[in-house]
């Protein structure tokens, strides 16, 4: 990871806020994550953010309303190299497509980069 880190030189990280609430996340990754962002403060000196995953959303729509899959069209409008990677809706009876990861990390570092995407409009 510290190759890997000095390699890109982020000056931020972001990273999932587990102690939020809302956090849904396990113990391990809950640690790891935690374990994750002291490392990278302590020995890198690079800024931690961690985001609940609330902020993003209302970082997409302010009532909170918006769906992942809606996130990852967003995200892929603004970055057309993804928009081929933009899994098809779930169904209520599948499970999350794998590539949503991409767009979840994606859309939380333009809410570090942005603040607020709204109404197509990156403020």
């Amino acid at each position: 990871m510290w190759d890997t880190l000095s390699w890109y030189a982020p000056s931020v990280i972001a990273l999932e806020d587990t102690k939020d609430r809302e956090s849904r996340r396990g113990q391990r990754v809950r640690k790891l994550l935690d374990s994750l962002g002291q490392m990278a403060e302590k020995t890198s000196r690079v800024r931690v953010a961690r985001i609940p995953k609330k902020t993003v959303r209302t970082a997409f729509d302010p009532q909170s309303k918006v769906t992942k899959h809606q996130i990852a069209e967003i995200v892929a409008a603004y970055y057309t190299e993804l928009r081929f990677q933009v899994p098809p809706p779930r169904k209520i009876w599948m499970s999350e497509d794998e590539r949503m990861s991409i767009f979840s990390a994606v859309a939380m570092a333009m809410v570090v980069m942005y603040g607020s995407i709204y109404e197509g409009e990156i403020t």
